[in-house]
């Protein structure tokens, strides 16, 4: 058989198009059409890995972490060894395969089977993951039920059992039965800290955005106008209730503002003070969630204002944003210094860099929707009391 035979089964059995957006899956080293000797199966693509394949006569590996991973600067002898084993497979005309958080996201995958290894039953995906170009049920994790409750030690040794171990490493005792186990593979940097549930994630942003909302907007609101939306400034622009400079100093803030807040909620909960989100989010659903949200935010503060209760703004906005959490499929940005801030989360609440101008689009149609049905329903009063 071709590399390209095996590398199709391979795609079959667990796609590229599952893997995380930061990863490097796939034919990574190699010519696709060469044919294939033997196979040799590894964790990671070492120099040593390479001269096992050699020995055994093995001219394609499958790995599961990628040799390759970030750009290489330069291929040289003296440059790491990624490079030295890159040279090394290169020469010899070894090809490289890597399937990574393909075999993590896959319901299937690694999670799956070392839960089938140690026996656990009524098991579930642990983190839900959509992906719409896939009919594949996704996630990280999996979550599941022992036979019967285990003391610690008998559980441990079960592992050791079941998986062949001569070691194990774990953490304190808690000094209680185990009965349900959570599996997941790698660091778990995806999971959530606090809790698995995703509707309990939503609901505890959703209500925290609410709380700091009322809070900042009822504060400010004396000092800067409450301005933290650059798409509401452009709004204040519009109807000429500030000024040119005015509206740029606001913009800038806002997006410096959001930015460091999201380094310091990186730094509070002992994250790398800047993350790349790679959490994608596409799709025009999205974009429609993005156009709703912002339209009704945008709807509020005018309704709020020709009804005289701007008063009300601090009551009326975090409730919009708060419902709009629930009840879009976006969770409700409606902000476009919130979106580009979120770029820097690798959490729940992150947004791929990619995503970034699909929603900021649906937040300026949004916004002009916003006015628009404002001036629509308030169409019987005169103009320049509409926005009064």
């Amino acid at each position: 058989m071709k590399v390209s035979e095996i590398t199709e089964i391979l795609d079959k059995w667990m796609p590229i198009s599952i893997a995380e957006d930061f990863d490097n899956v796939g034919l990574l080293i190699g010519d696709s059409n060469s044919e294939v000797k033997n196979i040799l199966v590894t964790l990671d693509t070492t120099s040593n890995v390479i001269d096992e394949a050699l020995d055994k006569n093995c001219n394609l590996i499958i790995s599961y972490h990628p040799i390759i991973f970030n750009d290489l600067k330069k291929v040289t002898s003296d440059s790491g060894y990624v490079q030295k084993s890159v040279i090394k497979a290169v020469k010899n005309n070894i090809s490289v395969y890597a399937l990574h958080t393909s075999l993590d996201n896959h319901a299937k995958g690694i999670s799956y089977f070392l839960s089938k290894k140690i026996g656990l039953k009524n098991t579930s995906i642990l983190i839900p993951k959509i992906n719409h170009d896939s009919n594949l049920k996704l996630g990280m994790g999996i979550k599941g039920e022992l036979e019967k409750p285990l003391e610690e030690d008998d559980f441990f040794n079960l592992l050791k059992d079941k998986l062949n171990l001569k070691y194990l490493r774990h953490s304190l005792k808690l000094n209680r039965k185990v009965s349900k186990v959570s599996i997941v593979v790698g660091s778990g940097i995806m999971v959530s800290i606090l809790t698995e549930d995703i509707a309990v994630q939503l609901f505890v942003n959703a209500i925290t955005t609410v709380f700091m909302l009322f809070i900042i907007i009822t504060l400010f609101s004396s000092i800067s106008g409450a301005h933290f939306n650059p798409l509401v400034t452009i709004v204040e622009l519009f109807f000429k209730r500030i000024s040119l400079k005015e509206a740029s100093f606001y913009i800038l803030t806002q997006f410096i503002g959001t930015a460091v807040g999201a380094v310091f909620s990186n730094l509070m909960f002992n994250k790398a003070a800047i993350e790349q989100s790679t959490y994608n989010r596409s799709g025009s659903y999205l974009f429609l969630a993005e156009v709703i949200a912002t339209a009704g935010l945008i709807m509020s503060i005018l309704l709020l204002r020709h009804q005289n209760r701007g008063s009300m703004t601090a009551v009326v906005v975090p409730a919009w944003i708060g419902a709009a959490y629930i009840f879009t499929s976006s969770t409700s940005f409606a902000n476009p210094a919130i979106t580009v801030a979120r770029t820097l989360s690798e959490s729940f609440t992150g947004i791929s860099m990619k995503s970034v101008p699909m929603f900021i689009l649906g937040q300026c149609i949004g916004a002009a929707l916003g006015v628009l049905l404002t001036a629509l329903l308030t169409a019987e009063k005169k103009e320049e009391d509409v926005f009064a």
